[in-house]
């Protein structure tokens, strides 16, 4: 099975269960692992062989953008299901989130959660 990657893709939504997190859009880092096989792309050279890439990061962010979260484990599972629900030629995902929790920041740089589904 190939795998094609898409990392750092930058999402701006309210996250978080505090109060303060409630109020201000936070910047968190998403990464997916689409896997497929790109035997038939590869030999064409033809986009329309392959999954569009910029669709799937179009996706992703015009949904995740538009909600609120609670939790990143969230964001991941919801990822990795809109992917593969829209996106029958993928065989599996691995959606990664990671953020900077404002309320942590002096005791670690990020957390992050993935799933694959």
């Amino acid at each position: 099975m190939d795998k094609i990657s898409l990392t750092g893709i930058k999402i701006n939504c309210i996250i978080g269960v505090n109060a303060d997190e409630k109020t201000v859009k936070q910047e968190l880092l998403l990464d997916v692992d689409l896997f497929l096989s790109v035997q038939k792309a590869a030999q064409s050279d033809n986009l329309n062989d392959t999954i569009n890439y910029a669709e799937v990061l179009s996706l992703l962010r015009k949904t995740i953008e538009s909600k609120q979260f609670n939790l990143i484990e969230t964001i991941a599972q919801q990822s990795a299901e809109l992917l593969l629900k829209n996106y029958p030629v993928l065989n599996k995902v691995t959606a990664a989130v990671c953020k900077k929790p404002k309320n942590l920041l002096e005791q670690l740089d990020a957390v992050s959660a993935q799933v694959t589904r």
